[in-house]
């Protein structure tokens, strides 16, 4: 993690995040993570795997969660 880039990871992911609830209303049920969670879903960065929409929104919530707590923010 990189406190150096917090700010700008959060605002990613708040975007992301409000990116995933949109294509849920629209009924999409499963999407490809961003970057910034992947390694969440696989282990490893940098691979494809799709997840559900309600688990994604959860992950974003964990790494924003993290993001905060490790760099002292909020």
């Amino acid at each position: 993690m990189n406190c150096a880039t917090a700010e700008g990871d959060l605002r990613a992911l708040q975007s992301e995040k409000t990116h995933a609830s949109q294509q849920m209303a629209a009924g999409v049920s499963a999407v490809v993570p961003v970057g910034l969670v992947v390694g969440t879903v696989t282990g490893q960065e940098g691979t494809n795997a799709k997840v559900g929409t309600g688990a994604y929104n959860k992950m974003l919530d964990d790494k924003i969660a993290e993001i905060n707590r490790e760099c002292g923010l909020k």
